[in-house]
């Protein structure tokens, strides 16, 4: 079980950092005789403990080209559960989460903050290989929308203004991980539904209304496709393809030239999952329900150039894909999770949660994506992440990151 906040402090040195670090453009972070209370974000860790690690850990080999490579293992050992509400135990203060395009990390966005704000935001990099917390950032503002950039170590964030600082302003900002520097910042009236950098750095999409757009790092913006009654966007893990949701459609387009590749007549609920292939296929799920945001089963279905297939209808949580490329694993009903080939749909292997050794708290609430063919990653309900070896006729977890109130 979670704890409730037992200490505050208050936060500072990003705003010293970002100081040293200031380029030219539209800034928002503020000198230092105009800060006033903007920055004084009263921020509660005891949900993380910092320790020396044991010595007796024996760590995996991380690409040195993936994002989690690029940040490095820590000198200390960070240990980390989400944070609670303490009017709600049972609502975490995660705001988002997403993974760099290469699947070495997962990143959790936390709210920090008093109810009445100030809000900040708090990142947490966790490796995939060793289930380790890479880096923890304290950020004096609510970021979201925080994406990887390709595996530069930099993540790309939208700033949300806070009327009750007073001096506080919106935009977007590019953050240097590994330094804490912030490399790029810009003001923007208002702030986009999405931000997905490409890979490069060179630019990111955002959408606005009914356009896509490329925002570069000086703030500039520039149009890549008009798309009526534009709902969403997600764009594939290579930034070679993009798919544009409107009220009635999937439109995929390639990045290279703006092209439309294909159109589906479906419009995904929750479930939305770029897979292999040229073009890529896509996993997409119905809701059984007319009411949006219930949770209901969705049915999901596999699509391949245009073409729709049922795959099955009781899918109760999330799916990511393996990142050999030839399956998926999808949530089922009562903790069961399959595992299915990517270009049928057909079924491939299972496990009971429950029925995974050694046993841990909380049912699951979110998979995620392993850097490693043949693993994924399983987030529960009490705040757990842990790591599945889905090779072996019989699964197994191999790494258990948990909460140390448990």
């Amino acid at each position: 079980m979670f704890r409730n906040f037992l200490c505050a402090f208050l936060l500072f040195s990003f705003f010293l950092t970002a100081e040293s670090a200031e380029v030219s453009g539209n800034k928002f972070i503020l000198p230092e005789d105009e800060r006033g209370e903007a920055e004084k974000v009263e921020v509660d860790s005891s949900n993380i403990l910092e320790e020396a690690f044991s010595g007796k850990e024996q760590f995996r080999r991380i690409s040195p080209d993936s994002f989690a490579g690029v940040l490095g293992r820590p000198s200390r050992n960070i240990r980390w559960y989400p944070a609670t509400d303490p009017e709600n135990l049972n609502r975490m203060l995660i705001r988002e989460t997403s993974q760099s395009f290469d699947n070495s990390v997962v990143l959790f966005v936390e709210t920090t903050g008093k109810k009445d704000g100030p809000k900040g935001s708090r990142l947490i990099f966790i490796d995939t290989v060793n289930l380790i917390v890479l880096k923890r950032i304290e950020l004096p503002f609510l970021a979201s929308e925080v994406r990887c950039q390709g595996s530069s170590g930099k993540v790309w964030y939208l700033r949300k203004g806070q009327p009750d600082t007073l001096r506080d302003s919106s935009g977007f900002g590019i953050l240097n991980v590994k330094t804490g520097a912030f490399e790029t910042e810009h003001k923007l009236e208002s702030l986009p539904k999405r931000l997905y950098p490409h890979i490069t750095g060179q630019f990111a999409w955002i959408m606005e209304e009914e356009k896509i757009l490329r925002l570069y790092p000086d703030g500039r913006k520039e149009i890549f496709q008009k798309v009526p009654g534009l709902s969403e966007l997600k764009i594939s893990p290579d930034c070679q393809y993009l798919a544009a949701i409107t009220e009635k459609e999937t439109r995929l387009y390639s990045t290279m030239d703006a092209k439309l590749v294909y159109r589906v007549k479906l419009v995904p609920d929750q479930t939305f999952l770029f897979l292999s292939g040229e073009p890529p296929r896509l996993l997409i799920g119905k809701n059984h329900s007319s009411i949006r945001g219930l949770d209901w089963p969705e049915t999901l279905y596999l699509v391949t150039r245009g073409a729709p297939r049922l795959i099955f209808s009781n899918l109760s949580g999330s799916v990511v894909a393996d990142p050999s490329g030839r399956a998926f694993y999808s949530m089922k009903p009562r903790n069961r999770i399959e595992k299915r080939d990517s270009s049928s749909g057909q079924y491939m292997s299972a496990a009971m949660v429950t029925s995974l050794k050694p046993d841990t708290a909380g049912k699951p609430e979110i998979l995620f994506h392993a850097a490693e063919n043949g693993y994924f990653l399983i987030f529960d309900t009490v705040g757990g992440l842990s790591k599945i070896d889905a090779t072996p006729r019989r699964w197994k977890k191999i790494g258990i990151m948990r909460p140390w109130t448990e």
